[in-house]
């Protein structure tokens, strides 16, 4: 609808891999449905929920104001941290505010995910909102990588070795 105002999240919850380690993949598995279950209930009407992958859902949510997004979505990482009580678990997320006009739900959902990366993996409970220098970012770290490869096929890289001395008895140490 035109009049209202979208929101593409990512959500991720963090070490998901630890989880299925300590508890195992069918506990993981219970887990996931779970979390589906919660977010669902917590979806209003003209919105959308997906499962991605692992621990990964895309939402589309309506908001009215940035601070109402985040607020919601704190609520939505309460309703996730209430699966298993006494159980602290961390998310990720990654938000994309649909500009008017804008349909390639692909696209939007990548963004999102493009902010969430940005948070790197250690940082929990944290919401990142895109911006287009994140996606230059991710532009100049693609092309740097494509470039290491020409590299490394051309023997473009050289190696410097610098000893290391003790500064005790200024002899050689490695």
């Amino acid at each position: 609808k035109r009049k209202q105002k979208y929101a593409m999240v990512h959500l991720e919850m963090r070490k998901y891999r630890s989880f299925c380690t300590c508890f195992g993949v069918n506990k993981g598995q219970e887990l996931i449905e779970s979390f589906y279950a919660a977010l669902k209930k917590e979806m209003k009407k003209n919105e959308v929920l997906a499962h991605q992958e692992n621990a990964e859902f895309g939402l589309l949510l309506v908001y009215a104001e940035a601070a109402e997004l985040e607020a919601r979505i704190d609520s939505l990482e309460k309703a996730l941290n209430a699966v298993l009580p006494g159980m602290k678990m961390y998310f990720g997320v990654g938000v994309y505010l649909v500009q008017p006009g804008e349909r390639d739900v692909e696209q939007l959902y990548n963004n999102a995910m493009i902010a969430c990366e940005m948070l790197g993996e250690e940082a929990e409970n944290k919401i990142a909102f895109f911006d287009v220098e994140m996606n230059n970012q991710k532009i100049w770290e693609r092309k740097v990588e494509d470039d290491m490869d020409r590299a490394l096929v051309n023997r473009e890289f050289q190696v410097y070795l610098q000893p290391k001395i003790s500064t005790s008895d200024e002899v050689l140490g490695g």
